[in-house]
């Protein structure tokens, strides 16, 4: 076996002032920062939005900032909630590295994960921070649900908590000692005094006035007015501080008024107000009548955010990538060179609402599963829209997670229910389902939480990981009948696929690598070691391909959202 590393697209760590997820904002003076929570970079601008990334230099003790969350601005000092490190870093208006306090523990002074750190940031702590009336910094401990003191300087003071909490969203102060919460699991926010008694509490699970789907972030204006960014609902909503409803802007979208996620926003003493469009990846500037003055755009084609499947194509030249987060297909030549995009965030025709798998026909059509959109829609092979097809509800409620296609039938992986459900591609009608849910062979069970179950074909055979199953499972088409099952330590397979009568790939996402099994008795070749995101690591891969007349291997490393490419080269049929 002969390898060789041949590029990586897409690596963020090199990536100069280009919007990843723009997660947190704070107005100081005559300029706002942004942290941006994927790409661990700090931005600074100036209130027309002239700027751009801001280097956090001298930090010799972790190597830089790893999933930050939240900034707070104190006396020229920028404190920095490092979640993925357990500790706020403090420095200069200059980014030049001061000192840190908290750290990984379990004392009062330190922060954790609960024991359930997964790699991805999704459990860093702290994630956010205020100030308090006496010049605290105040953050919260998710959790242990409450919230830690520390003074300026880094020392620990006490911690408080409040009744009636589910979940601790963010949290602000009034002049008058009083706070205001947003708690997401109980999509409501909160008044508390300062004897931490519960005032009022607005909210219920919803779309109408009042109603959120996860409040998370509150701004208490100098006009006496909340500003309460609802996530899911994809709005900014306002009310007044005995928490009566006033008005609310925002919609989901890409155009100029909508956003994806609000995380993280500010108004400053005019009334502007500096939002996060997270997942559309810019930052906009709205003005006090709530339209859309400038959007910062620092997005890069070349980038892609959770690269969720690729497959090349026909002929060989060049890949598809279906990007989970930009909610479109990229492609790119067989250099790693990118081409071109088909697709939007949307619902409508050729949009798509998180892609995760693609499937290219003989005839070079492209089906691709669009997942919450609940349904596989179908182009040319220039990407141009041909058709789709709703995923019948009355059946069971979907979740397209893959798709193949071979002779008349489309054979399509619903993670929702953890069943391989049968259309005919001619009249695109059901036909029902070869596989349900249960760990019994012939069975699936997909935890989309941990991974997607996915498909391939080789010959007449249906090629399933069954990832919660830690198992590849194959069924023959021809006779309908599962034949066999292969479980070679696989730790949360997400793609097999076989390369020849010899040779299987397959991606574990669990342990991060590539793992590519022979019919001989030979040992198994393990690609990528991980998490880490130096060139030889992988953070939870989610598909790879392999060309046979190029010896190119594609694998997405999806948690680092680039693309590698690796000449491998094949002896005697096999690696």
């Amino acid at each position: 076996m002969e390898e060789k590393q041949v590029k990586i697209i897409g690596n963020l760590i090199n990536k100069k002032n280009a919007f990843i997820i723009p997660y947190s904002l704070k107005i100081s003076g005559q300029y706002f920062y942004v942290i941006d929570r994927l790409s661990h970079k700090l931005y600074k601008y100036d209130m027309e939005g002239n700027g751009g990334e801001m280097s956090v230099s001298g930090d010799k003790s972790s190597g830089g900032l790893h999933f930050p969350y939240d900034l707070l601005i104190i006396n020229d000092l920028i404190y920095i909630a490092d979640g993925g490190n357990y500790r706020i870093i403090v420095c200069d208006l200059k980014g030049n590295y001061l000192f840190e306090f908290g750290g990984f523990g379990f004392n009062d002074n330190q922060f954790n994960d609960g024991g359930i750190f997964n790699g991805d940031g999704r459990s860093s702590n702290p994630q956010s921070l205020f100030l308090d009336n006496d010049g605290n910094i105040n953050t919260i401990d998710i959790m242990n649900k409450c919230i830690k003191v520390f003074n300026p300087k880094g020392y620990y003071i006490r911690k408080y908590s409040f009744g009636g909490m589910k979940s601790y969203g963010v949290c602000v102060m009034d002049q008058d000692g009083s706070f205001f919460i947003s708690d997401p699991a109980q999509n409501k926010i909160k008044c508390y005094d300062q004897n931490l008694d519960e005032v009022w509490s607005v909210g219920k699970e919803g779309y109408g006035p009042a109603e959120f789907q996860v409040p998370w972030r509150i701004v208490l204006h100098k006009n006496n007015l909340l500003y309460v960014s609802d996530i899911y609902n994809h709005r900014i909503q306002i009310f007044n501080k005995k928490g009566t409803y006033i008005s609310q802007f925002g919609h989901w979208g890409s155009d100029t008024q909508g956003f994806n996620y609000i995380f993280g926003f500010d108004i400053d003493g005019k009334g502007k107000i500096y939002l996060t469009d997270t997942w559309n990846h810019r930052v906009k500037i709205y003005n006090n009548e709530y339209l859309c003055e400038k959007i910062i755009y620092k997005y890069q084609d070349d980038l892609v955010l959770r690269p969720a499947a690729v497959k090349f194509a026909n002929d060989e030249k060049t890949f598809l990538v279906a990007d989970y987060l930009n909610h479109s297909i990229a492609i790119f030549d067989s250099d790693g060179n990118y081409i071109k995009r088909f697709g939007q965030l949307g619902s409508g025709k050729g949009e798509f609402k998180y892609p995760n798998d693609i499937f290219i026909t003989s005839e070079g059509w492209i089906y691709v599963s669009d997942s919450k959109n609940r349904r596989i829609q179908i182009f040319d092979k220039a990407g141009t829209f041909l058709n789709l097809f709703p995923l019948p509800e009355d059946k069971v409620n979907m979740i397209p997670s893959s798709v193949v296609v071979y002779k008349d039938k489309i054979y399509v992986a619903d993670i929702e229910n953890s069943m391989i459900h049968v259309f005919n591609s001619i009249t695109l009608s059901y036909e029902g389902i070869i596989a349900g849910k249960g760990q019994s062979y012939g069975n699936v069970l997909s935890n989309y939480k941990t991974a997607f179950m996915r498909l391939d074909i080789w010959q007449d055979q249906l090629i399933i990981a069954d990832s919660s199953n830690n198992r590849i499972q194959m069924y023959d088409i021809t006779k309908q009948r599962f034949i066999k099952e292969e479980s070679r330590d696989y730790c949360i397979p997400t793609r097999a696929r076989v390369i020849n009568n010899e040779t299987m790939l397959v991606v574990n996402r669990g342990n991060n690598t590539i793992q590519i099994d022979y019919t001989s008795d030979r040992n198994s070749l393990i690609i990528g070691k991980g998490p880490g995101n130096q060139e030889d690591e992988l953070i939870a891969p989610w598909d790879a391909d392999y060309c046979i007349s190029s010896e190119l291997l594609i694998i997405l490393d999806s948690l680092n959202n680039r693309i590698k490419l690796m000449h491998i080269k094949l002896l005697n049929g096999g690696i």
